[in-house]
């Protein structure tokens, strides 16, 4: 009845194959403050009447089938904390209003087909934790305003095209709290800035499929927090350092796609114990690899295709993986 209506605070529906259109009538719910709908396959546009949600603090329609411009209405709701409309198909500039949301902790809009430039008054977003523009079609230059998000622990610019091709935002460097820092498929060369040893809280670092080369430099070697390290698909190339050993937190390595060549530092990779998935292929690799990968039980994915690596395989290495992939090489046995 309506009565017991007027007192939903929550609804969670999550993967629930729901389809159709958001209705209008859901401003009803006025004690609202959590709506989670994500992974169905609602479409249509958001009603403007959501904005007066005002204890709304939750906001999650990811995954769905949403076609419409980024509402400006998100602004009015001033309780908000998370917001999340990633993987739809919102499109245009994001509205200057949002960049008001002083309160919001997580912005999620990643996987739609944003455009425009990112505002320098995203400085005043103080409240953000979170930033996730990844995969959209902006241009312009990262304002280096974003810098003065000092609570902005997690940041994703994967595939932002944000057109800054070849000229690195070194400012980003001087964000220390980071944990979390992806920056793949933006076309970014020549070397990595040595201002990336300032980021000692990273646990995760994504420079993949970008321009960057020579060998993996010491500002990365240091950072001994990483758990994720993906630098696939760039232009490094020497010998895989034997620093590596040092991050003994890392569970994802990948370093496919590159010009490494020389042996494995074996005695490094086998200090790396929680590695459970380390991509080596497509490099330039040689010499024989019987021990290298002894002890680590944790790997469940390897590939060293593609290379020039030689030796036998002892099959009992390789029993607790479930992908292990080293075609193109120069092995004997099985």
């Amino acid at each position: 009845n309506d009565s017991t209506l007027c007192n939903v605070v929550g609804i969670r529906l999550p993967i629930h194959n729901m389809t159709g259109t958001l209705p209008s009538t859901l401003s009803n719910l006025t004690l609202l403050r959590s709506l989670e709908l994500g992974r169905n396959r609602i479409s249509g546009t958001l009603p403007d009447s959501l904005g007066s949600l005002s204890r709304m603090v939750t906001l999650d329609l990811r995954n769905n089938d949403f076609f419409a411009l980024l509402p400006s209405w998100f602004s009015n709701l001033t309780s908000l904390r998370v917001l999340n409309v990633s993987h739809n198909l919102f499109y245009s500039s994001i509205p200057e209003s949002l960049y008001s949301m002083q309160w919001l902790e997580l912005l999620d809009i990643s996987e739609n087909t944003i455009e425009g430039s990112l505002s320098p008054n995203i400085s005043n977003m103080i409240g953000l934790r979170t930033l996730n523009l990844g995969n959209n079609v902006m241009t312009g230059t990262l304002p280096p305003e974003l810098a003065a998000l000092t609570n902005l622990t997690r940041l994703n610019l994967d595939s932002a095209l944000m057109g800054i091709y070849g000229e690195f935002p070194y400012w980003l460097c001087n964000m220390t709290q980071l944990q979390v820092l992806r920056l793949g498929w933006n076309g970014f060369g020549t070397q990595v800035p040595s201002q990336f040893g300032q980021l000692t809280n990273l646990t995760v670092l994504a420079l993949n499929d970008n321009f960057f080369s020579e060998s993996i430099p010491a500002s990365i070697l240091g950072l001994t927090r990483l758990e994720q390290l993906e630098l696939q698909n760039n232009i490094f190339y020497n010998s895989i350092p034997a620093e590596l050993g040092n991050m003994t937190n890392m569970t994802r390595l990948n370093l496919a796609g590159n010009a490494f060549q020389y042996a494995l530092p074996c005695d490094a990779l086998q200090r790396m114990k929680k590695l459970s998935f380390l991509s080596l292929r497509k490099n330039i690799l040689t010499g024989k690899v019987e021990s290298c990968f002894k002890g680590l039980y944790h790997l469940f994915f390897l590939s060293v295709s593609n290379n020039f690596l030689s030796g036998h395989l002892p099959d009992e290495q390789w029993n607790h993986m479930i992908n292990f992939i080293a075609s193109r090489n120069m092995f004997s046995g099985s």
